[in-house]
């Protein structure tokens, strides 16, 4: 930006330099060149930034897969290592998202399908306590509120994780 502003310095008084033969060809030339300057710089800068996004994305499992415990390596190696590789073919006329571009998608759902864990384990709780109450019909009813309460934040939480989708119970 220094250099801009010297050359508007420079140039700022054009009206009084117009007389002088091919200064105008000069300046125009030196203006494409600012430009086509600004955008290299961009895209230099864009590319030194993905540069380091994936350096610093990938510092962690170089690490872990050299790790003296086997344990360690062993596991970090299944996690990096791409369990799928598509042909020429598909990559060739389709973008496939990443697991970097899908991470705030798959962060979302993962959080939302342990909510439903959450609330699914305290549905099995209450169902055992509702079993248990016997003849107290007080508790019986506090324990069906808890319940339909529930039930109501886990349809909630499964319209958010989707419709078609089942996460398998363990």
């Amino acid at each position: 930006h220094y250099l801009s502003s010297s050359v508007y310095l420079m140039f700022r008084d054009f009206k009084f330099y117009r007389h002088i033969p091919g200064l105008s060809r000069c300046i125009s030339h030196f203006s494409r060149f600012l430009v086509i300057s600004s955008s290299l710089n961009d895209r230099i800068d864009a590319e030194y930034q993905a540069g380091l996004a994936d350096f610093s994305a990938g510092y962690l499992a170089r690490l872990m897969c050299s790790s003296a415990d086997d344990t360690v390596r062993a596991l970090a190696t299944d996690l990096v290592v791409e369990t799928h590789i598509l042909s020429k073919m598909h990559t060739k006329y389709a973008h496939v998202p990443t697991e970097r571009d899908l991470l705030p998608e798959l962060v979302d759902r993962a959080l939302f399908e342990l909510k439903d864990a959450i609330i699914w384990t305290r549905i099995k709780d209450a169902r055992r306590r509702l079993a248990g109450c016997g003849e107290d019909f007080e508790r019986m009813m506090q324990v069906m509120a808890e319940l339909k309460q529930l039930e109501e934040q886990r349809k909630t939480v499964s319209k958010l994780i989707g419709d078609r989708v089942i996460a398998p119970r363990k």
